[in-house]
């Protein structure tokens, strides 16, 4: 995705891009990063917990760095649950 996606966004100039879950932010980032202002508007819908209490301590940490990273080139966020 990330190596097709930034010519098909060059190409149709849509309005927003959304992410269908957390796994996909990744794409979302590396968007920001590769097109800069021709990126679209990201949007991300939440769908996996964000506390991460299934994984040791290090892991949940590396994990928040990562959503405050992550954080910084999503637009919005919508959640399916109270929860998130």
């Amino acid at each position: 995705m990330i190596v097709t996606l930034p010519g098909f966004i060059r190409r149709t100039r849509p309005d927003a891009l959304f992410c269908a879950g957390n796994t996909y932010v990744v794409v979302a980032v590396a968007m920001k990063l590769l097109l800069g202002r021709a990126c679209p508007r990201i949007v991300a819908k939440i769908s996996n917990d964000l506390d991460r209490a299934d994984q040791p301590r290090a892991g949940r940490m590396g994990y928040r760095l990562w959503l405050r990273f992550q954080g910084m080139f999503i637009d919005r966020a919508v959640a399916m649950a109270e929860p998130m």
